[in-house]
């Protein structure tokens, strides 16, 4: 196992520490391995402390997590460490659920989302953000294919589980942390700090005006989400600072972007809630769980071992309407 890092240390600090080292050592190929192989089991086996110390993290609601906001490159190789920890967690899971341990399959994926969640709220910027949602969309796949194993009172009680997770930072606070992420990456530049403060004072008028626009409700489509931050970014005016006016520009598309990616956790969100509704009260129920955007209710689909959820969006990868399965593997999903 990885050597055991300064017991001073954070338990989400220790647990980035170690997985950097497991995915940089011969075991990088493992995390991506897949349940009743046996050298999956022994590469858990051997990474049960990293487990370990998301279940404390998890427990303590921790946000500390000593993120390097001096070195950028280094600052992003600890949040792409977080994703791994992820897959550490949904490997884990995915292990217990095939030997008949759902409940502690459930907790694995619930500790893998209080750390992404906890990530975001220590350092609150929309980077950061983009990989909470990611990461909890893919989560809640795992969670779906296992929530029909459980007792019950466990499905019952998922609904609470889900809103006992740490508070998640809002898309609009996530944007309105983008100045402060981009001094972070202005740091190794010669520009000099009157200027630089100039310039990310007034681009922070630009995201908190994109912030009111994500946050919007009813929430706006991507068209006209994207065709109003262009607009604030053109209004952002003559006397604004060049650095200012350019760091707008720029963040257009990665804003409408991040507006897609919470969309698309929206959606997602909705489903895995409309299929909670159907293992408890049945099928019937999903006339009452209703897609964003005016799409009407989600569909109910009977699969093979299984159910599933579907929208009406379309995904881009399959040109296929996005389904959710219960009770069946997710991994191929889009």
């Amino acid at each position: 196992m990885a050597s055991t890092a300064s017991a001073a240390k954070p338990p989400y600090a220790q647990a980035i520490a170690l997985i950097r080292q497991v995915t940089a050592g011969a075991d990088s190929d493992l995390i991506n391995g897949e349940a009743l192989n046996p050298a999956t089991e022994e590469f858990l086996n051997r990474n049960v402390a990293i487990l370990d110390l998301l279940r404390q993290g998890a427990i303590i609601q921790s946000t500390q997590w000593e993120p390097d906001t001096s070195d950028f490159r280094e600052l992003e190789s600890q949040i792409l460490a977080v994703g791994d920890l992820c897959k550490l967690c949904e490997l884990s899971a995915q292990t217990k659920l095939a030997v008949g341990r759902p409940t502690d399959a459930r907790d694995d994926v619930l500790c893998a989302m209080a750390l992404i969640r906890n990530i975001t709220r220590g350092l609150p910027f929309r980077y950061v953000k983009s990989i909470e949602l990611g990461n909890e969309v893919f989560l809640l796949w795992r969670v779906a294919e296992l929530t029909p194993s459980l007792p019950p009172d466990q499905v019952r009680q998922m609904s609470a589980a889900l809103e006992q997770l740490p508070a998640a930072v809002s898309p609009g606070e996530a944007i309105c942390g983008d100045p402060q992420f981009h001094a972070i990456q202005f740091a190794r530049r010669a520009l000099p700090p009157a200027q630089l403060r100039e310039a990310l004072d007034s681009f922070s008028l630009f995201c908190k005006a994109a912030a009111k626009e994500i946050e919007r409700e009813p929430a706006l489509s991507q068209e006209e989400f994207e065709q109003r931050v262009a607009e604030l970014a053109k209004n952002i005016g003559p006397d604004a600072p060049r650095v200012a006016r350019t760091l707008a520009e720029i963040s257009v598309k990665a804003i409408a972007h991040f507006h897609a990616s919470v969309c698309n956790h929206r959606e997602w969100t909705g489903m895995f809630h409309c299929g909670l509704d159907i293992i408890r009260e049945g099928p019937s129920d999903v006339q009452k769980c209703l897609e964003s955007h005016g799409n009407g209710s989600f569909t109910y689909v009977p699969v093979d071992r299984g159910f599933a959820i579907q929208a009406k969006t379309i995904s881009p990868c399959t040109g296929k309407p996005i389904a959710l399965r219960f009770g069946q593997a997710v991994r191929n999903q889009t």
